[in-house]
């Protein structure tokens, strides 16, 4: 049935939660253990958690420049509205 869905293995979900946070924290590590010849629902789990990683820290970086390009834009603009004195 389409509708079902279908619960992860407890292997997958273990390798994709070893996979997020091996790659963050060793990611020599983790880019020696995705080079295994091997397709068990573990390491197909590292393999993705690995990968959700690196698409979140892509993700990151297109943000950053966005809003330091921002930023930048409405301090460079002078203020219209505001006199250089003070009144007295």
């Amino acid at each position: 049935m389409p509708d079902e869905q279908t619960t992860p293995d407890a292997g997958y979900i273990k390798g994709f939660n070893e996979g997020y946070i091996i790659t963050k924290h060793l990611p020599e590590v983790s880019d020696c253990v995705v080079q295994v010849q091997n397709d068990s629902p573990r390491l197909d789990g590292f393999r993705d958690g690995r990968k959700q990683l690196v698409l979140e820290r892509i993700a990151e970086q297109h943000k950053a420049p966005l809003k330091t390009e921002q930023n930048k834009d409405i301090r460079q603009e002078p203020r219209k509205d505001r006199d250089l004195e003070p009144d007295r």
